[in-house]
């Protein structure tokens, strides 16, 4: 293996193989981390592995991603509507956020 096919995460910075297995980001085109950088599967997930539980899929980064917004959806609703989302999936809880991301009500 070549020292070029040896990248650094651009998230938690350890060292991962351009293959993958093991970067995320390896049939993305473009390419969108700098030369040398690329996202291990513990910070990025599997994202298209349906075999795998919800936070594994989304990986480390896309957990805290999500989670950092719950709060915030939540306080900004209505008494009746945070019971509600209380009782949400945690997948449940992923979708709204995203959608509101994707909506442009939050990013």
């Amino acid at each position: 293996m070549d020292e070029k096919d040896i990248l650094v995460c651009s998230c938690c910075g350890g060292l991962l193989k351009n293959t993958n297995m093991d970067n995320v980001d390896f049939d993305v085109y473009p390419y969108h981390h700098d030369n040398g950088y690329g996202l291990c599967r513990r910070c990025g997930g599997y994202p298209d592995n349906k075999k795998k539980s919800t936070k594994k899929r989304l990986g480390w980064a896309g957990q805290m991603f999500y989670e950092a917004r719950f709060p915030i959806v939540r306080n900004n609703l209505c008494p009746d509507n945070q019971v509600r989302w209380d009782n949400m999936s945690y997948e449940q809880k992923i979708k709204v956020v995203y959608n509101f991301v994707i909506k442009g009500l939050i990013i």
